[in-house]
């Protein structure tokens, strides 16, 4: 069995794939005692695609992090990930995308393996790619997601098209944390005649159904030639499977070897799980019952305005929305353009918000100046203003607006037709503004229009404010790409409406703090 462990990778969605020097050599050198371990240290990434610059060296693994890596003289092989949805968005051929990331023959060493995360839908790009990379000469593995969430045709379909290429494994993600060893197996059985025997076949695990581990037992393991797992399950939401526990199932330890991974997990792993609190449990379990993703998971779970009930109560009432038949578009209250000339308060909820002191000041100054307030999606300390509007595009944030007792706003804003209807057929007297993309001549792309800060952004230029304020857009996004779109719409906007914030941001954008104004 083919052990690949992701600490470095996977646990980077909580670091920013920053890890200190003492991390590093102690991971390396742990590597270096246990040859067999595989390791995926990274992201490859283009700088076009993230402009986040918090993020640490092991979200790009550029040429500096591989010389470092190159005085430990590893015989463990080493792979990066390349996320192929960047390669579909930038719209370049695989030929100059991979220049583009100085992808070129041997220019990784000492690293020789790259594995490509890709949905089924993006299958043709991936195949692409492939292709260029072995020209390179580099060893690829595909990695397919949310696998038990698909059709076993589309599977079917899928790896008849990847079977004959030149690749050394296929992954299965469960990126939902569904799996279960029937399902494995079902799967298993249900593709096994168009295997290529040439080719490995790996399984990535979530741990939100604290099954992460089950597909180890007899006679499923048979089926798999390699296995991804992290330190404690270091990663994302419910975190992955546990490397530690991999290596007990599947390999031979020597005290030395056994004594220095405990040690490693003591001193590094540890205070991090203290930290972040990945790991399965209840909430997650249940999340997995209506299969969340990881994603989605940490959109229910993570924000800390909620309380559990809220939370809960917000993943039960997405389960019965997401699937919900709207039979007709549902009219709405036209919505009465009060922004003309007026400045544009955009209060979002960052943590700068849920400290008291710029809470308090930023209610004094709506008291004092009444700006028009644009909510984004729940802010605690606005739960009992009336004027306000609340832009909500996504139905996780949906489910927990309707979670929440609290006073209506004015009216709900949003970019999407079907959030317009949900909140129309649950909240009747509800007023909706719906931001048409066609109105702004095309300046936001699919995901800008999907982020609350932008389709405010966007709207309170439309409608002509005289100037933009935000608030709480701390740009502390658990996702990189996301941090890309927020400064993108910023600097799109500011070259029209003079932009600035009132609380600290890692943005670019001009601050004037609330203290020095109340």
């Amino acid at each position: 069995m083919k052990i690949i462990d992701c600490t470095l990778r996977d646990g980077g969605y909580h670091t920013k794939w920053n890890f200190d020097k003492d991390f590093l050599d102690s991971y390396f050198n742990l590597l270096k005692l246990n040859p067999y371990l595989e390791s995926e240290i990274g992201y490859k990434r283009h700088s076009l695609s993230v402009d986040d610059s918090s993020l640490g060296k092991l979200a790009f693994c550029n040429s500096s992090f591989l010389n470092y890596l190159e005085k430990f003289n590893l015989k463990n092989k080493l792979w990066i990930m390349i996320d192929v949805k960047e390669l579909k968005e930038l719209g370049l051929s695989s030929s100059d995308y991979l220049d583009n990331l100085s992808i070129f023959k041997d220019s990784l060493m000492p690293l020789k393996s790259i594995r490509l995360a890709v949905s089924l839908e993006n299958l043709t790009y991936a195949i692409s790619l492939s292709k260029e990379l072995i020209k390179r000469n580099y060893e690829v593995a595909i990695n397919i997601m949310n696998i038990f969430n698909r059709d076993i045709n589309d599977i079917k379909l899928g790896l008849k098209q990847i079977q004959n290429l030149s690749i050394s494994r296929i992954y299965f993600a469960d990126s939902e944390g569904i799996g279960t060893p029937f399902k494995l197996t079902n799967l298993i059985t249900n593709i096994q005649p168009l295997l290529n025997e040439e080719i490995d076949l790996g399984f990535h695990a979530h741990n939100n159904n604290g099954m992460a581990i089950a597909w180890c037992l007899e006679p499923i393991a048979k089926n798999i030639s390699a296995c991804d797992g992290s330190f404690l399950g270091f990663g994302r939401g419910a975190g992955n499977a546990s490397t530690e526990s991999l290596i007990a199932f599947f390999k031979e330890l020597t005290p030395l070897q056994c004594s220095r991974i405990m040690d490693f997990i003591e001193k590094f792993i540890k205070p991090l799980q203290n930290k972040y609190n990945w790991g399965s449990k209840l909430e997650t379990i249940i999340g997995s019952k209506f299969k969340l993703n990881q994603t989605q998971l940490i959109n229910f779970l993570e924000p800390q305005q909620f309380t559990n009930l809220e939370k809960v109560s917000a993943i039960y009432k997405y389960d019965s929305f997401r699937n919900k038949i709207i039979k007709e578009e549902k009219s709405f209250l036209s919505v009465k353009n009060n922004i003309e000339n007026q400045t544009v308060l955009i209060i979002a909820p960052g943590k700068t918000m849920q400290d008291r002191s710029f809470s308090d000041s930023v209610l004094t100054y709506i008291r004092e100046f009444k700006p028009v307030v644009i909510e984004i999606n729940v802010v605690n300390c606005l739960d009992n203003f009336e004027p306000r509007i609340t832009c909500v595009n996504s139905i996780e944030r949906l489910c927990q607006i309707l979670s929440r007792e609290r006073i209506e706003p004015n009216f709900f804003l949003t970019s999407k037709k079907r959030i317009k209807s949900l909140i129309i057929e649950n909240k009747e007297k509800s007023k909706v503004d719906f931001f048409d993309m066609n109105l702004f001549n095309n300046r936001f792309d699919d995901e800008q229009l999907s982020h609350s800060v932008c389709v405010a952004l966007g709207y309170s230029e439309i409608k002509k404010a005289k100037n933009i304020i935000i608030a709480g857009v701390d740009g502390e996004e658990s996702l990189a790409s996301r941090f890309s779109l927020v400064q993108r719409a910023i600097d799109n906007i500011s070259k029209n409406v003079p932009l600035y914030s009132f609380t600290p941001t890692r943005h670019t954008v001009p601050l004037k703090l609330i203290h020095s104004i109340i």
